[in-house]
């Protein structure tokens, strides 16, 4: 999706056409003045990395990852063949699959409280205060728009030179075109509320550390955030994606609270969300 400050320009841009770089160009005090403020966010935590590694060992392993993952895997197919054979809508289909995550978040709760695991020692919620980790999501996601606006750059260079085209996401051309009050509001809540929760708990919260324990930080970086773009299937948006979970694996790090990239990740698609509903509201 497009990058934060994109919400001030959307509405000229028509479908498939929205670009951080031209967006950039046509909105240069906007965008120069988020790319300074990105700057010196990226300063400040630089300075202040002494603070990374907070992410401690977990009371789980690969074991129990691959077991979660089996089960997603199999619950999430068993949603789509269930919504193709019923020809459920996309609202229907969403809205399915809202309650379907928060399911499988809620069971994994449980499963930490039978054996016996505190959710604040498993996502480090008592690592420090909940306003401060909030603003550490806030600082992060500022932070990490300069290199996502040089990657945007860099990715249309390549889109051009070999006459490719740069599509938008299925989900957000449907978001555009929605003549659905009940679609929009459906679209709003899972990617404002219920995507940033379940994914982190389940890239950041379970995988992160399983992996970190295994082979290490880096590796275990590299490993998340290379899922957690694949899984969104789209090509034109996957090194952007990769860039912005690595930003939020960084986000735990710093302030061992899983609440820090929560934030992070629900201010990305809220802003991206309301560039969308502006789009939609030009004539």
């Amino acid at each position: 999706m497009i990058a934060c400050w994109n919400i001030l320009a959307a509405a000229t841009q028509r479908a498939g056409e929205m670009n951080e770089p031209d967006l950039m160009a046509q909105w240069p005090i906007v965008g120069l003045g988020l790319q300074l403020l990105g700057l010196v966010a990226g300063a400040y935590l630089i300075l202040h990395w002494r603070q990374c590694g907070r992410v401690g060992e977990k009371p789980w392993g690969l074991s129990a990852l691959f077991v979660a993952i089996g089960v997603c895997a199999a619950v999430f197919l068993s949603v789509g063949t269930v919504g193709v054979l019923l020809r459920l809508q996309l609202t229907a289909t969403l809205a399915l699959l809202a309650g379907v995550e928060m399911a499988l978040l809620g069971v994994l709760l449980l499963c930490l409280r039978i054996e016996k695991i505190e959710w604040s020692r498993a996502f480090g919620f008592r690592q420090t205060t909940v306003s401060r980790a909030l603003l550490m999501g806030v600082v992060f996601f500022i932070a990490i728009q300069p290199p996502l606006l040089v990657l945007a750059t860099f990715r249309d260079w390549i889109y051009r030179l070999f006459d490719l085209k740069i599509t938008t996401q299925d989900l957000v051309l449907r978001l555009m075109m929605a003549d659905s009050s009940q679609l929009i509001a459906v679209v709003i809540v899972f990617a404002v509320v219920v995507a940033p929760l379940c994914e982190e708990v389940f890239f950041r919260g379970l995988a992160y550390p399983a992996l970190k324990q295994r082979w290490g930080a880096p590796a275990a970086l590299v490993i998340v955030s290379l899922l957690f773009a694949l899984i969104h299937l789209h090509v034109p948006s996957l090194p952007l994606l990769v860039v912005l979970a690595a930003g939020m694996t960084l986000a735990y790090e710093f302030t061992g609270s899983l609440l820090t990239p929560i934030a992070m990740h629900a201010l990305f698609n809220l802003l991206n969300v309301i560039a969308i509903l502006l789009y939609r509201a030009q004539p």
